[in-house]
Protein backbone atom coordinates (compact mmCIF):
# COMPACT_ATOMS: atom_id res chain seq x y z
CA UNK A 1 0.00 0.00 0.00
CA UNK A 2 2.82 2.23 0.53
CA UNK A 3 3.59 5.20 3.13
CA UNK A 4 0.48 7.55 3.70
CA UNK A 5 1.38 10.36 3.08
CA UNK A 6 1.47 13.17 6.44
CA UNK A 7 -0.52 16.14 5.91
CA UNK A 8 -0.62 19.79 7.71
CA UNK A 9 -4.61 20.14 7.59
CA UNK A 10 -6.67 17.19 6.06
CA UNK A 11 -7.37 17.68 2.32
CA UNK A 12 -11.43 18.08 2.06
CA UNK A 13 -14.63 15.80 1.17
CA UNK A 14 -16.88 16.76 -1.66
CA UNK A 15 -20.78 16.12 -1.47
CA UNK A 16 -22.24 15.55 -4.90
CA UNK A 17 -26.20 14.51 -5.74
CA UNK A 18 -26.74 12.79 -8.98
CA UNK A 19 -30.78 14.12 -9.66
CA UNK A 20 -32.07 11.21 -11.28
CA UNK A 21 -35.70 11.35 -11.73
CA UNK A 22 -38.27 8.23 -12.23
CA UNK A 23 -38.64 8.76 -16.05
CA UNK A 24 -35.17 7.91 -16.42
CA UNK A 25 -34.52 5.22 -13.63
CA UNK A 26 -37.38 3.75 -15.31
CA UNK A 27 -36.29 3.68 -18.60
CA UNK A 28 -33.08 2.30 -18.17
CA UNK A 29 -35.35 -0.75 -17.23
CA UNK A 30 -37.93 -1.25 -19.91
CA UNK A 31 -40.71 0.69 -17.64
CA UNK A 32 -42.70 3.87 -18.69
CA UNK A 33 -43.85 6.53 -15.66
CA UNK A 34 -47.35 8.58 -16.03
CA UNK A 35 -46.58 12.58 -16.58
CA UNK A 36 -47.75 12.77 -12.70
CA UNK A 37 -44.80 10.86 -11.51
CA UNK A 38 -41.98 11.75 -13.91
CA UNK A 39 -40.52 14.35 -11.66
CA UNK A 40 -41.42 12.86 -8.36
CA UNK A 41 -38.14 12.30 -7.00
CA UNK A 42 -36.92 15.49 -7.52
CA UNK A 43 -40.17 16.86 -6.27
CA UNK A 44 -40.12 15.11 -2.80
CA UNK A 45 -36.21 14.81 -2.50
CA UNK A 46 -34.77 18.24 -3.42
CA UNK A 47 -36.42 20.15 -0.50
CA UNK A 48 -35.18 17.47 1.72
CA UNK A 49 -31.79 17.74 0.64
CA UNK A 50 -31.73 21.30 1.36
CA UNK A 51 -33.09 20.96 4.71
CA UNK A 52 -30.76 18.07 5.58
CA UNK A 53 -27.45 20.04 4.28
CA UNK A 54 -28.49 22.85 6.13
CA UNK A 55 -28.53 21.12 9.22
CA UNK A 56 -25.49 19.46 8.14
CA UNK A 57 -23.40 22.78 7.35
CA UNK A 58 -22.61 21.39 4.26
CA UNK A 59 -22.54 22.56 0.36
CA UNK A 60 -23.24 20.43 -2.00
CA UNK A 61 -23.10 19.94 -5.98
CA UNK A 62 -25.90 19.06 -7.40
CA UNK A 63 -25.79 16.72 -11.13
CA UNK A 64 -28.42 17.92 -13.56
CA UNK A 65 -29.99 16.01 -16.80
CA UNK A 66 -30.33 18.67 -18.75
CA UNK A 67 -33.81 17.96 -20.13
CA UNK A 68 -35.63 17.86 -16.31
CA UNK A 69 -34.92 21.93 -16.58
CA UNK A 70 -37.37 22.00 -19.28
CA UNK A 71 -39.65 21.79 -16.67
CA UNK A 72 -40.83 24.61 -14.33
CA UNK A 73 -40.98 23.33 -10.99
CA UNK A 74 -37.76 21.24 -11.15
CA UNK A 75 -35.61 24.66 -11.99
CA UNK A 76 -37.13 26.55 -9.06
CA UNK A 77 -36.24 24.08 -7.01
CA UNK A 78 -32.46 24.03 -8.30
CA UNK A 79 -32.54 27.65 -7.94
CA UNK A 80 -33.41 27.60 -4.52
CA UNK A 81 -30.50 25.32 -4.08
CA UNK A 82 -28.20 27.65 -6.10
CA UNK A 83 -29.29 30.49 -3.91
CA UNK A 84 -28.62 28.26 -0.84
CA UNK A 85 -24.96 27.97 -1.76
CA UNK A 86 -24.66 24.74 -3.61
CA UNK A 87 -23.70 24.64 -7.05
CA UNK A 88 -24.93 22.50 -10.18
CA UNK A 89 -22.71 20.39 -12.72
CA UNK A 90 -23.74 18.69 -15.61
CA UNK A 91 -25.27 15.07 -16.06
CA UNK A 92 -25.71 14.81 -19.72
CA UNK A 93 -28.74 16.05 -21.43
CA UNK A 94 -30.74 12.59 -21.72
CA UNK A 95 -28.72 10.27 -18.97
CA UNK A 96 -28.38 7.52 -22.17
CA UNK A 97 -26.81 4.31 -19.95
CA UNK A 98 -25.27 3.36 -23.91
CA UNK A 99 -23.31 6.58 -22.95
CA UNK A 100 -20.14 5.45 -22.93
CA UNK A 101 -20.77 3.78 -26.79
CA UNK A 102 -21.72 6.97 -28.12
CA UNK A 103 -19.64 8.31 -31.58
CA UNK A 104 -18.03 11.54 -30.45
CA UNK A 105 -20.74 13.91 -32.12
CA UNK A 106 -23.38 12.29 -30.33
CA UNK A 107 -21.54 12.15 -27.01
CA UNK A 108 -20.56 16.07 -27.31
CA UNK A 109 -24.39 17.17 -28.28
CA UNK A 110 -25.20 15.19 -24.98
CA UNK A 111 -22.62 17.62 -22.96
CA UNK A 112 -23.81 20.61 -25.01
CA UNK A 113 -27.32 20.42 -24.63
CA UNK A 114 -27.46 19.94 -20.83
CA UNK A 115 -24.44 22.38 -20.56
CA UNK A 116 -26.90 25.47 -22.55
CA UNK A 117 -29.81 24.92 -20.63
CA UNK A 118 -28.22 24.59 -17.05
CA UNK A 119 -26.07 27.95 -18.21
CA UNK A 120 -29.72 29.48 -19.35
CA UNK A 121 -32.25 28.72 -17.02
CA UNK A 122 -30.12 28.09 -13.60
CA UNK A 123 -27.65 31.43 -14.70
CA UNK A 124 -24.19 29.20 -14.52
CA UNK A 125 -21.96 27.60 -16.24
CA UNK A 126 -21.62 23.67 -14.97
CA UNK A 127 -17.68 23.47 -14.19
CA UNK A 128 -18.05 19.73 -13.95
CA UNK A 129 -19.26 16.26 -15.21
CA UNK A 130 -20.55 13.10 -14.23
CA UNK A 131 -21.12 10.69 -16.92
CA UNK A 132 -24.44 8.69 -16.58
CA UNK A 133 -23.70 5.15 -14.87
CA UNK A 134 -19.66 6.13 -14.47
CA UNK A 135 -19.35 5.23 -17.80
CA UNK A 136 -16.21 7.16 -18.00
CA UNK A 137 -13.73 6.93 -21.54
CA UNK A 138 -10.83 8.12 -22.99
CA UNK A 139 -12.96 10.08 -25.63
CA UNK A 140 -15.49 11.66 -22.86
CA UNK A 141 -12.18 13.14 -20.95
CA UNK A 142 -11.13 14.65 -24.72
CA UNK A 143 -14.28 16.24 -25.11
CA UNK A 144 -14.35 17.74 -21.79
CA UNK A 145 -11.04 19.28 -22.04
CA UNK A 146 -11.51 20.63 -25.44
CA UNK A 147 -14.84 22.25 -24.20
CA UNK A 148 -13.12 24.08 -20.93
CA UNK A 149 -14.82 21.81 -18.11
CA UNK A 150 -12.29 22.04 -15.52
CA UNK A 151 -13.22 18.43 -13.60
CA UNK A 152 -14.29 15.42 -14.70
CA UNK A 153 -16.34 12.95 -11.77
CA UNK A 154 -17.44 10.00 -13.98
CA UNK A 155 -14.39 7.58 -13.10
CA UNK A 156 -15.76 5.00 -10.25
CA UNK A 157 -12.10 3.23 -10.35
CA UNK A 158 -12.95 -0.57 -8.76
CA UNK A 159 -12.99 -3.93 -10.25
CA UNK A 160 -16.59 -4.94 -9.63
CA UNK A 161 -18.34 -3.55 -12.58
CA UNK A 162 -19.51 -6.84 -14.08
CA UNK A 163 -21.21 -7.29 -10.82
CA UNK A 164 -22.78 -3.58 -10.76
CA UNK A 165 -23.86 -4.68 -14.37
CA UNK A 166 -25.55 -8.70 -13.81
CA UNK A 167 -27.49 -6.69 -11.11
CA UNK A 168 -28.95 -4.33 -13.28
CA UNK A 169 -29.86 -6.94 -15.34
CA UNK A 170 -31.78 -8.79 -12.74
CA UNK A 171 -33.91 -6.08 -12.14
CA UNK A 172 -35.03 -5.68 -16.05
CA UNK A 173 -39.08 -5.61 -16.91
CA UNK A 174 -39.82 -9.42 -17.44
CA UNK A 175 -40.99 -9.72 -20.95
CA UNK A 176 -38.83 -6.62 -22.29
CA UNK A 177 -35.49 -6.40 -24.50
CA UNK A 178 -32.95 -4.94 -22.50
CA UNK A 179 -31.23 -1.48 -24.02
CA UNK A 180 -27.73 -1.45 -25.29
CA UNK A 181 -26.28 -0.32 -21.73
CA UNK A 182 -22.14 0.96 -21.33
CA UNK A 183 -22.43 1.53 -17.79
CA UNK A 184 -20.33 0.89 -14.77
CA UNK A 185 -16.64 0.07 -14.40
CA UNK A 186 -14.23 -1.35 -16.58
CA UNK A 187 -11.83 -4.05 -15.30
CA UNK A 188 -8.77 -1.14 -16.30
CA UNK A 189 -10.29 1.39 -14.44
CA UNK A 190 -9.83 -0.46 -11.11
CA UNK A 191 -6.07 0.90 -11.66
CA UNK A 192 -6.64 4.37 -11.57
CA UNK A 193 -5.65 6.60 -8.91
CA UNK A 194 -8.04 7.80 -6.20
CA UNK A 195 -6.72 11.19 -5.92
CA UNK A 196 -7.94 14.01 -7.95
CA UNK A 197 -5.44 13.69 -11.31
CA UNK A 198 -4.69 15.96 -14.15
CA UNK A 199 -5.49 14.37 -17.47
CA UNK A 200 -4.26 14.79 -21.11
CA UNK A 201 -3.29 18.60 -21.02
CA UNK A 202 -3.68 18.92 -17.67
CA UNK A 203 -6.66 21.50 -17.61
CA UNK A 204 -9.13 18.91 -17.09
CA UNK A 205 -8.83 17.03 -13.28
CA UNK A 206 -10.44 13.72 -13.20
CA UNK A 207 -11.66 12.99 -9.57
CA UNK A 208 -12.90 9.76 -8.95
CA UNK A 209 -16.22 8.72 -7.00
CA UNK A 210 -17.92 6.45 -5.13
CA UNK A 211 -15.00 4.05 -4.89
CA UNK A 212 -13.27 3.55 -1.22
CA UNK A 213 -9.44 2.64 -0.68
CA UNK A 214 -8.16 -0.65 -0.15
CA UNK A 215 -11.06 -2.99 -1.53
CA UNK A 216 -11.85 0.15 -3.62
CA UNK A 217 -15.63 -1.33 -2.67
CA UNK A 218 -18.57 0.66 -3.93
CA UNK A 219 -19.16 4.04 -1.90
CA UNK A 220 -21.83 6.17 -1.76
CA UNK A 221 -25.00 6.61 0.34
CA UNK A 222 -27.14 4.44 -1.43
CA UNK A 223 -25.01 1.58 -0.99
CA UNK A 224 -24.03 2.73 2.63
CA UNK A 225 -28.27 2.90 3.62
CA UNK A 226 -28.57 -0.55 2.42
CA UNK A 227 -25.70 -1.69 4.00
CA UNK A 228 -26.17 -0.05 7.23
CA UNK A 229 -23.67 2.48 9.13
CA UNK A 230 -21.07 -0.14 9.87
CA UNK A 231 -20.31 -0.97 5.99
CA UNK A 232 -20.11 3.04 5.55
CA UNK A 233 -17.52 2.97 8.54
CA UNK A 234 -15.68 0.09 6.76
CA UNK A 235 -14.97 2.34 3.77
CA UNK A 236 -14.97 5.54 5.35
CA UNK A 237 -12.25 4.68 7.35
CA UNK A 238 -8.97 4.38 5.25
CA UNK A 239 -9.85 7.92 4.49
CA UNK A 240 -9.96 9.33 8.00
CA UNK A 241 -6.64 7.28 7.97
CA UNK A 242 -4.86 8.96 4.82
CA UNK A 243 -6.05 12.88 5.39
CA UNK A 244 -4.19 13.39 2.29
CA UNK A 245 -6.51 11.99 0.15
CA UNK A 246 -9.56 14.08 -0.97
CA UNK A 247 -12.84 11.79 -1.64
CA UNK A 248 -16.29 12.12 -3.05
CA UNK A 249 -19.32 10.83 -0.95
CA UNK A 250 -22.41 10.86 -3.56
CA UNK A 251 -25.96 10.69 -3.30
CA UNK A 252 -28.53 10.21 -5.75
CA UNK A 253 -31.77 11.93 -4.95
CA UNK A 254 -33.58 8.97 -4.44
CA UNK A 255 -31.62 7.86 -1.66
CA UNK A 256 -33.95 10.75 0.89
CA UNK A 257 -37.32 10.43 -1.66
CA UNK A 258 -40.55 8.48 0.07
CA UNK A 259 -41.58 5.55 -1.92
CA UNK A 260 -44.26 4.49 -0.16
CA UNK A 261 -47.16 5.16 -2.37
CA UNK A 262 -45.19 5.03 -5.94
CA UNK A 263 -47.34 2.67 -7.52
CA UNK A 264 -44.34 1.18 -9.84
CA UNK A 265 -43.15 -2.03 -9.42
CA UNK A 266 -39.66 -1.42 -10.37
CA UNK A 267 -39.60 1.03 -6.89
CA UNK A 268 -41.81 -0.78 -4.81
CA UNK A 269 -40.26 -4.31 -5.17
CA UNK A 270 -36.93 -2.49 -4.23
CA UNK A 271 -35.13 -3.36 -1.11
CA UNK A 272 -33.93 -0.19 -0.63
CA UNK A 273 -36.59 1.67 -2.22
CA UNK A 274 -38.74 0.03 0.81
CA UNK A 275 -36.53 1.49 3.47
CA UNK A 276 -38.60 4.27 5.65
CA UNK A 277 -37.19 7.56 4.32
CA UNK A 278 -36.61 8.62 8.06
CA UNK A 279 -34.19 6.07 8.33
CA UNK A 280 -32.51 6.78 5.51
CA UNK A 281 -32.67 10.38 6.37
CA UNK A 282 -31.07 9.61 9.81
CA UNK A 283 -27.95 7.76 7.95
CA UNK A 284 -27.86 10.75 5.86
CA UNK A 285 -27.32 12.84 8.75
CA UNK A 286 -24.98 10.15 10.38
CA UNK A 287 -22.82 9.89 7.42
CA UNK A 288 -22.39 13.57 6.98
CA UNK A 289 -21.47 14.30 10.78
CA UNK A 290 -18.79 11.45 10.73
CA UNK A 291 -17.12 12.98 7.54
CA UNK A 292 -17.62 16.55 9.44
CA UNK A 293 -15.70 15.71 12.27
CA UNK A 294 -12.65 14.47 10.23
CA UNK A 295 -12.67 16.59 7.36
CA UNK A 296 -13.76 19.89 5.77
CA UNK A 297 -16.46 19.42 3.04
CA UNK A 298 -16.85 22.38 -0.09
CA UNK A 299 -17.97 22.38 -3.55
CA UNK A 300 -15.51 20.88 -5.83
CA UNK A 301 -15.60 23.72 -7.57
CA UNK A 302 -15.13 26.27 -5.24
CA UNK A 303 -12.12 23.47 -4.15
CA UNK A 304 -10.84 23.83 -7.71
CA UNK A 305 -10.60 27.72 -7.37
CA UNK A 306 -9.03 28.06 -4.24
CA UNK A 307 -6.69 25.78 -5.67
CA UNK A 308 -6.01 26.96 -8.73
Amino acid sequence: MGLIPKVDKPSPAFVHVDVDDPWAVANCYGYDVAAQWAHYISNDALPRFQQLFEEAGVSATFFVVGQDLEHADYTGKLKALLEAGHRAANHSWSHSLRFRAMAPSEMSEEIDKAHSIITDRLGTAPKGFRAPGYAWSQQLVTLLEDKGYKYDASLMPGPYGSVFRWMDSRMQQPGTTPALKTQYPLLYDAFHSLYPTPVRGGRLIEIPSATAPLARLPFQAGVCMRLGYGYFRACFDPYRWNKALPFVFLFHAADVADFSNVPYPLFRKSKFFNLPVTYRLNLARRFLATIRQHRPVVTTEDWLTQDS
